[in-house]
C-alpha cells in the first residue's frame, strides 16, 4: 500500500497505524495537517479505508 500526496510519501504513517503505533485519527490528522499547510494539495492518491 502506498499513500502519496503532493509527491510526499505518507506510507510510513499507514504502516505505523498497521503496527498499532498510531491511531486512524492520528494518521488522518497528519494528512489533514499537510493538506492545510501546503497550497498545492489537490493530487491525492490515498487508499480507500478498509
Amino acid at each position: 500500500m502506498i499513500a502519496i500526496m503532493d509527491n510526499i510519501d505518507f506510507t510510513w504513517a499507514i504502516l505505523l497505524q498497521m503496527e498499532g503505533k498510531l491511531t486512524r485519527e492520528e494518521v488522518l490528522g497528519i494528512l489533514e495537517t499537510h493538506k492545510l499547510n501546503f497550497e498545492d494539495s489537490n493530487t491525492y492518491k490515498l487508499p480507500l479505508p478498509i
